[in-house]
């Protein structure tokens, strides 16, 4: 057989290959509410980082890492949106994205009162993600989380929003300034801080800030707390930063 003809073959052989794998894959999607978190999540999945943040020995907690770890996304071409807890205490601040490629980050802006933080980097975005109005969500509605629990990347978790009520601080000298938070079901863990919580449409509608159990010391409290979008808009908007909206 002519070489041309084995490469034409070859690559008609990879295509219904792929083909195949993917019908398959979306057989085993059942219902409509699986079907929506693939799509979602992997949709966003793109803009999410994690944060590595360098810590001094003085600042360490007693068997403390060197390296400690957070979520973040891109908001625009070259900014990212995080908790501030995440990076507080940094001596220096590298993101990881996607492909796993890790680039330096600057800060460019925090608001520990709200637990809110903002990296600059010179390596552009794939993805942005959209903050919408948290302002009508509903109980009930289900919420996607992403971020990098105890370093595991591209992590998806999903529940629904228990309740909007205030709750305690993240930790010591951040979030006093917060309000309601957003209470969800979905797991969050070590790891997650500055993630996006996402809603069915794929719009950002909060960001990732604690479990109740950890301040509270609660063993299994399994309540994970939020940062209403709303919140992040308005501060966004005070540092005359972009403000990415639907």
């Amino acid at each position: 057989m002519p070489r041309r003809w084995v490469v034409l073959v070859a690559a008609l052989s990879l295509s219904i290959g792929y083909g195949a794998a993917r019908l398959q894959a979306e057989h085993r999607l059942v219902t409509s509410g699986e079907k929506n978190t693939v799509q979602v999540a992997g949709g966003a999945l793109s803009a999410l980082v994690q944060v590595r943040s360098r810590i001094p020995r003085h600042l360490r907690q007693p068997g403390g890492l060197r390296t400690e770890i957070g979520s973040g996304f891109f908001i625009s071409k070259y900014l990212i949106l995080t908790d501030d807890h995440v990076v507080a205490l940094a001596s220096s601040i590298s993101v990881r994205l996607r492909g796993g490629k890790l680039v330096k980050a600057q800060l460019q802006a925090a608001n520990p009162g709200l637990d809110l933080a903002i990296l600059r980097v010179n390596a552009p975005a794939p993805k942005a993600l959209r903050l919408s109005s948290s302002r009508n969500l509903l109980p009930g509605e289900k919420l996607i989380v992403l971020g990098n629990p105890y370093g595991i990347p591209n992590f998806i978790a999903t529940g629904v929003l228990s309740a909007v009520a205030r709750a305690g601080s993240p930790g010591a000298g951040v979030g006093g300034a917060l309000g309601k938070l957003l209470m969800t079901t979905a797991a969050v863990l070590s790891g997650d801080s500055g993630g996006p919580v996402l809603d069915s449409s794929g719009r950002v509608v909060g960001v990732v800030d604690a479990d109740l159990g950890a301040p509270l010391l609660v063993p299994g409290a399994q309540i994970g707390l939020a940062i209403p979008s709303s919140t992040v808009r308005g501060e966004l908007a005070k540092l005359h930063l972009p403000r990415p909206s639907s």
